[in-house]
């Protein structure tokens, strides 16, 4: 067991704050395709607040103005449970739609050295893949070893944070944008740095159905024209499955 991830277990077991962030693209950042309170992010801390009980839980939304730029500011503490003297344990959503890894390496100080509320992350959780495929926009697209090797700067921007590291595999962008390759690339990054994967690609492969409206995702998806974007239900499916691999992984 590695130091940051026995680090977060000892936090979360005993009760000591916590900073969790959640860093990726429009995906993480939920808007304009669900309200705050529907994001994957807002749904994780609601998962979060109701196993532990004996944390206060906030969440800080990261405010985007301009998706090739830094996040302008971030709204919060927002109250999830708790309150009195209670340890807080801290979700923040640190996406801007848009983002490829290439411009998550430009904005690292959104998520580097202090987070939003003004400590070190015990957690980061990166999911990207959506925008380096998406071959249509020449501005992000990036060939799967070109991913790759990005996704390799970026790793090795964040080991030196104290922080445990969780890569999350690009979920579903319809079948005109296949993103088995990306996933790949995801899968085999983690592996050679020794960093927990989360298969939330897989999650999503084994729900499609072509019979479904939505691009075989029926009621996952936000509508008939985007391939990508969460409904509340999807948001819903998403968090439920990263919060169980998260408490197994550090063992909570």
């Amino acid at each position: 067991m590695n130091d940051s991830l026995l680090s977060l277990k000892k936090n979360i077991l005993s009760r000591r704050p916590v900073t969790l962030d959640f860093v990726g693209d429009s995906i993480t950042w939920g808007l304009n395709h669900c309200s705050p309170e529907e994001t994957f992010v807002a749904e994780f801390a609601r998962l979060f607040a109701k196993r532990f009980t004996d944390f206060s839980v906030v969440r800080y939304d990261g405010i985007v103005k301009t998706e090739a730029l830094p996040i302008e500011r971030f709204d919060g503490p927002i109250a999830v449970s708790g309150e009195g003297d209670l340890p807080q344990a801290v979700v923040i959503r640190n996406g801007v739609g848009g983002n490829t890894v290439r411009r998550a390496i430009n904005r690292q100080a959104d998520f580097t050295r202090k987070a939003a509320n003004g400590e070190s992350a015990d957690a980061i959780f990166l999911m990207f893949g959506i925008n380096d495929a998406l071959y249509s926009d020449k501005s992000k697209f990036v060939t799967p070893d070109r991913f790759e090797q990005d996704y390799e700067e970026l790793l090795s921007v964040l080991k030196q944070e104290k922080a445990l590291l969780f890569v999350l595999s690009p979920t579903y962008n319809g079948v005109n944008y296949p993103l088995d390759d990306y996933a790949e690339a995801t899968k085999r990054v983690a592996a050679r740095h020794d960093i927990p994967f989360v298969d939330t690609h897989k999650l999503w492969l084994d729900h499609y159905d072509k019979t479904l409206p939505r691009f075989g995702q029926g009621d996952w998806l936000l509508s008939e024209t985007d391939g990508c974007h969460f409904s509340p239900e999807g948001a819903r499916q998403t968090a439920k499955f990263i919060f169980e691999r998260f408490c197994e992984i550090v063992g909570v």
